[in-house]
């Protein structure tokens, strides 16, 4: 998800899709917002070009997998 807030707007949700879009001055807790079939101009033409084709799998050395396993992160 991504965000985006110019006062007295804020709008959250996916670059490639629908999104809600909240006053703040009105609805400071988020609570009622407003469906946006996409994301504002501005914040695609920000994200344009530097968004790879999703997160990247990183390979962990033996003692970071032991410690997520000591942690309960891993079976």
């Amino acid at each position: 998800l991504f965000y985006q807030r110019r006062w007295p707007t804020k709008w959250i949700g996916e670059l490639s899709g629908a999104g809600q879009t909240y006053r703040l001055d009105d609805d400071p807790r988020e609570a009622a917002g407003v469906a946006s079939e996409q994301a504002p101009e501005t914040l695609r033409a920000r994200t344009a070009g530097k968004l790879g084709s999703g997160p990247q799998q990183q390979q962990l050395d033996d003692e970071s997998l032991r410690a997520l396993e000591a942690l309960g992160y891993l079976e």
